[in-house]
């Protein structure tokens, strides 16, 4: 720099230097931007390559393998989805709370006067509980309403294809899956596009899995496909079916609510399982004073005690297993 550069035209010199600066790390990072994705584009690209053999052999068309994966990228919210379970992260209760809102009961009682003839056909035709089958509805998908929802619900062969390539505990789930989901794509049940699911692959109005959809589900409409998405009478349909498969005994329950003696030493919440008459002498009751219908019923502790300040208070719930299944 000469003794005769003034002050204006050093700082036209440094606003040149910071320029040439700024473009030189914008074209880096431009750079990176683009080799990152290259990289793992092919990575998912050899997955796919090598994962056609296993689709082959399961009777998968090419014409159908290519169409549902030939663009393939790993969703990356799948993962942490899978390891935040609302209903194995939440207090029992909490869960609960959240799942049976007094809004979802009511929209459940609004939709009576619409679906109340199919529920009863369906109750007649496979024995299970109308209210039961409505219930499923409102739980799995709010009566369809979160199909619509574009956060929760994404592309199946995507999310079943991502738990497949990441491998690990969940790579054969997501192996099985994305095969049967394959299947239905290849049997026109659906297309492409309408398949959508959780982070899991469940599916529709139901949330029904592929393996659970092709085992079960049923064409209650008639019109040659079993549409769970987009149809709410093929899905509660389906979900009745499943459940007479299963062996569904109606007047049966999963559980009671019941009261606790204040004094209840807590640690028996991990004391495992006791008949309903031995968790009677303890001084548990049924709420509301209902005697249990079957005492000699084996009945295990399910989530977490309420709490209210130092002393253990008001609701506990105990699973059932009927003594005829204990051998089972």
């Amino acid at each position: 720099m000469s003794a005769g550069t003034n002050m204006i035209e050093i700082g036209w010199m440094y606003r040149g230097c910071a320029t040439r600066l700024t473009v030189v790390l914008a074209a880096l990072l431009a750079l990176i931007v683009s080799v990152m994705p290259a990289q793992a584009h092919t990575a998912s690209d050899r997955w796919v390559q090598s994962f056609w053999s296993q689709a082959q052999q399961a009777g998968i068309s090419s014409q159908t393998y290519w169409a549902a994966l030939g663009d393939f990228e790993p969703d990356p919210t799948v993962v942490p989805r899978a390891t935040n379970q609302p209903e194995f992260v939440r207090p029992i209760w909490e869960y609960l709370d959240a799942a049976v809102s007094e809004l979802r009961i009511a929209n459940g009682l609004a939709k009576i006067p619409d679906w109340g003839r199919l529920l009863a056909e369906l109750e007649q035709h496979y024995g299970v509980d109308r209210y039961v089958i409505l219930a499923i509805w409102g739980m799995e998908s709010s009566y369809g309403a979160i199909l619509d929802n574009t956060n929760l619900v994404k592309p199946t062969i995507r999310s079943l294809a991502t738990l497949a390539y990441i491998g690990g505990t969940r790579q054969a789930y997501g192996e099985r899956q994305l095969i049967a989901a394959l299947k239905i794509l290849q049997r026109r049940d659906i297309t492409l596009a309408a398949m959508t699911r959780s982070w899991a692959g469940a599916m529709g109005h139901t949330q029904f899995i592929p393996t659970t959809y092709e085992a079960y589900a049923v064409d209650w409409e008639g019109d040659g496909r079993r549409d769970i998405w987009t149809s709410p009478v093929d899905a509660l349909a389906s979900t009745a079916a499943y459940l007479a498969a299963m062996g569904w005994e109606d007047g049966k329950t999963w559980g009671y609510e019941v009261v606790l003696p204040t004094d209840l030493d807590h640690r028996l919440a991990d004391s495992g399982e006791r008949t309903l008459a031995s968790w009677q002498r303890l001084g548990i009751a049924r709420a509301a004073g209902i005697p249990f219908p079957r005492p000699a019923d084996m009945a295990t502790p399910l989530g977490a005690v309420r709490r209210s300040t130092a002393r253990w208070t008001s609701v506990y719930c105990c699973c059932t297993i009927p003594v005829s299944a204990q051998s089972a």
